[in-house]
C-alpha cells in the first residue's frame, strides 16, 4: 500500500507540473504580438507539456501493471528461521504464525505478524522482513533464563519475567531461585542477587535461593547452606558488612555458621550448626544464639 501511494504521488506531481506549464502556455498565447520571443517560448512550453503528458501516460501504465502484478502475485508460506530455537520454541512459533497462512510478498501484514510473534512471552525480540528470493522471513531471539522466578516463571538477565515455551524448563535446578509475590519485584531482586554474589563470591559462596516477603524482608540461602535474613532498613549496608566480617574476623567460623539474622540495629545474631561453639568477643558487635 505504501508503494502504491508513492506511485500515485509521483503521478499527481507530474499532473501538477503539466497544469503549471499549460497555464504559462496560455499566458504566452494571450499576448502573441508582443515579440517573437513569446512565440518561441510558447512553443517550447507546449513541447514540454507534450513530453510531460507522455511521461504521465507511461507512469500511469506502469502503475496499473504494477498493481495488477501485486494483486496477482502468488501467495507463499512464511519462512520461519528456526536454527537458533529449541524444538518447543519452534513449535510455539509455528503455532503463533499459523493463522496467517500463505501471504503475498507485498500484501503481507508485516506489522501484524511482528506484533503476534513479539507477544510470545519467551521471545526477547523479533524480526519480520521481505526477501526477494525467499519471501517474508520471520526470525526471533529467545530469552535466556538466568533464574527461576517462583514456580511458574523464569527471569532473564534484563529482569524480564517470562513463561518458557517448554514448561519442563521451569524450576531449573541449575538456576538460582527467586521468590516474590509480585512480578514487579523481579528487576530489584535480580540486582540484589548480583550485588550479593559480588560481595560474597570472594568467600567461595553464591546465592542459591532468594525470597522477598510482603514486608520487604530478604531471605537468602547460599550454596554452602548458609542462610541470611535481613530487613528493608539499610539492607545493602548490612549485607556488605556481613561479607566483610566473614572474609575477615569470622573467616575461620564460616563453615560452622548455620544462619545469620541481620534484623538488628546494632550487630546481628548467629545460629551455629553445632552446640559448644565458643562465642565471639563482644567487641565484634555480635549477638549470638
Amino acid at each position: 500500500d505504501v508503494k502504491n501511494h508513492a506511485l500515485f504521488d509521483i503521478l499527481l506531481g507530474v499532473i501538477d507540473k503539466m497544469r503549471y506549464y499549460m497555464k504559462i502556455y496560455r499566458i504566452y498565447r494571450k499576448f502573441p504580438m508582443n515579440s517573437q520571443v513569446n512565440t518561441k517560448n510558447a512553443r517550447r512550453v507546449l513541447k514540454l507539456w507534450q513530453i510531460l503528458l507522455m511521461v504521465a501516460i507511461v507512469l500511469g501504465g506502469l502503475i496499473v501493471v504494477a498493481m495488477k502484478g501485486i494483486e496477482q502475485a502468488p501467495k507463499r508460506p512464511l519462512v520461519l528461521e528456526l536454527s537458533n530455537l529449541t524444538e518447543s520454541q519452534a513449535n510455539s512459533l509455528k503455532t503463533a504464525t499459523a493463522p496467517f497462512g500463505r501471504v503475498q510478498f507485498f500484501g503481507a501484514d508485516l506489522m501484524g505478524i511482528h506484533q503476534v510473534v513479539s507477544s510470545l512471552s519467551w521471545v526477547e525480540s523479533a524480526s519480520v522482513k521481505r526477501d526477494w528470493q525467499q519471501g517474508v522471513i520471520v526470525s526471533v531471539v529467545p530469552r535466556r533464563a538466568v533464574a527461576n522466578f517462583g514456580s511458574q516463571h523464569l527471569l532473564d538477565a534484563n529482569g524480564a519475567v517470562f513463561v518458557p515455551a517448554d514448561e519442563h524448563e521451569l524450576m531449573d535446578k541449575n538456576l538460582v531461585h527467586l521468590y516474590s509475590g509480585h512480578t514487579n519485584d523481579a528487576t530489584d531482586m535480580m540486582r540484589q542477587m548480583q550485588r550479593v554474589n559480588e560481595w560474597f563470591s570472594p568467600l567461595g559462596i553464591t546465592a542459591e535461593d532468594m525470597t522477598l516477603t510482603s514486608r520487604q524482608t530478604w531471605l537468602i540461602r547460599f550454596d554452602n547452606g548458609l542462610r541470611v535474613i535481613v530487613d528493608h532498613e539499610n539492607t545493602e549496608q548490612k549485607l556488605f558488612s556481613l561479607s566483610s566480617l566473614l572474609a575477615g574476623s569470622l573467616a575461620k567460623e564460616l563453615p560452622k555458621i548455620q544462619s545469620v539474622d541481620l534484623r538488628y540495629k546494632n550487630g546481628f545474631a548467629i545460629a551455629w550448626k553445632t552446640a559448644g561453639i565458643p562465642q565471639k568477643p563482644s567487641d565484634l558487635g555480635l549477638k549470638t544464639s
